[in-house]
């Protein structure tokens, strides 16, 4: 179990990298600049489909005000066409100004990932652009030129195999839903993507299962041939091979269904941003966004994120799946105190009861952060796996001998 819950926190870790790329370096905030106030991005290039990210830098002992506009993106966004600028977004006049106050000698930062698709779509050099008001002057403001180049080979895959085809599902269920509602559109996805996921997780939950069998006498054999190195793996293989346990057995298909989960994630997690609508296919440019009802059971918004209930409600459901996953484990265990060390017994079931705890725990602060429609893709993944546990706590051993009781008749 421990194994698993690492390899799952290194897929997902290296999944994001690759996510993110290496695409473009960090700028640096200039030294003794005569600039009081600076528009900065966070890096010199991005490939299409990243976030750009602008730092406001105020330099000065002054308070200052940077004038937005009150429709995101609250800039200006400039892209240079043979040899002219051209203004990208629209400016919307407001009655009442939107400034952005910058204290003395601190920095603050606009997200322009809502407009990386509508904005930054094409291959060339940007900038942003903006004014300031310090001292009762106004200050005319120019970013650093920055360059949107073509995505990664790593990028197009993910974004044309996984995510895309994922997102437009997603978007086709809301459409063609009662209400349109996008909460009733998670559940049924994640149950979809679940069921074509059944039979790679069906196998690695039943090699989980094999391995937490042998674990006391994996330990027995570190214990006897302690020191032997040698000694230890060629008894583990012919262990391995007697029971017909294959140690990678549970890895491969957590590797080949983590990337469609995080996919999955990520779709979720940005479904109603209307910045997307450029990767819907073509039958779904229609399709308006904003209609999207959001609002599940009439009291849950997935748009936002929720502090306790739901939260707590993944947490519950974490646990239950952490603790039937060790249910048929510790029941051997217990039942093998006799013949084995009762002290590594012991250890063992420390290590998973700890695992069995802190794993909810570190899943409802991951709730808690991030919109409701997270944790009900998570809740629905998590239920689902409950059943597939079940189902597998429920499978009789193969290995084990069949015990017939014959009752007298009186």
């Amino acid at each position: 179990m421990r194994k698993n819950f690492i390899l799952i926190l290194f897929v997902v870790l290296i999944t994001s990298l690759l996510i993110k790329g290496f695409s473009g370096e960090k700028t640096q905030i200039p030294q003794n600049s005569e600039n009081k106030i600076i528009l900065l991005t966070d890096k010199t290039s991005y490939s299409q489909g990243k976030s750009i990210k602008i730092n406001i830098v105020n330099q000065s002992d002054k308070k200052a005000e940077l004038n937005i506009n009150c429709q995101e993106p609250g800039v200006d966004i400039f892209q240079l066409q043979g040899n002219t600028w051209s203004l990208k977004n629209t400016k919307v006049e407001a009655e009442k100004p939107c400034n952005l106050e910058i204290p003395a000698s601190s920095q603050k930062q606009i997200d322009l990932s809502n407009w990386r698709y509508r904005l930054f779509s094409e291959v060339g050099q940007y900038q942003v652009k903006s004014t300031a008001l310090l001292n009762n002057e106004t200050i005319e403001l120019n970013s650093n030129i920055f360059t949107i180049t073509k995505p990664s080979i790593f990028s197009l895959l993910w974004n044309n195999l996984l995510y895309r085809p994922i997102y437009n599902t997603l978007i086709s269920l809301v459409a063609y839903l009662p209400g349109h509602s996008l909460g009733l559109a998670i559940i049924l996805i994640t149950i979809l993507i679940r069921f074509i996921l059944y039979f790679p997780s069906q196998k690695a939950l039943r090699s989980q299962k094999n391995l937490q069998k042998i674990q006391p006498k994996l330990k027995e054999i570190q214990n006897k041939y302690k020191g032997n190195q040698e000694k230890i793996a060629l008894e583990t293989m012919k262990l391995w091979k007697e029971n017909k346990v294959n140690p990678f057995g549970s890895c491969l298909p957590l590797i080949i269904q983590m990337p469609i989960l995080i996919a999955l994630f990520y779709v979720v997690q940005g479904g109603l941003n209307p910045d997307n609508t450029f990767l819907l296919y073509s039958p779904l440019k229609n399709i308006n966004i904003p209609n999207i009802n959001h609002i599940f059971l009439g009291i849950l918004d997935l748009s936002k994120s929720n502090k306790v209930v739901l939260p707590l409600i993944i947490a519950g459901l974490q646990f239950t799946q952490m603790k039937l996953s060790l249910a048929s484990s510790n029941k051997k265990n217990k039942e093998k105190q006799k013949d084995n060390d009762k002290k590594q017994v012991d250890e063992m079931q420390m290590m998973n009861s700890m695992m069995v705890y802190f794993m909810p725990i570190m899943i409802a602060f991951f709730t808690a952060s991030l919109p409701a429609g997270v944790g009900l893709y998570w809740g629905v993944s998590t239920l689902f796996g409950i059943v597939q546990q079940l189902i597998i706590n429920r499978e009789k051993d193969k290995n084990e001998p069949e015990v017939k009781v014959i009752g007298k008749k009186i």
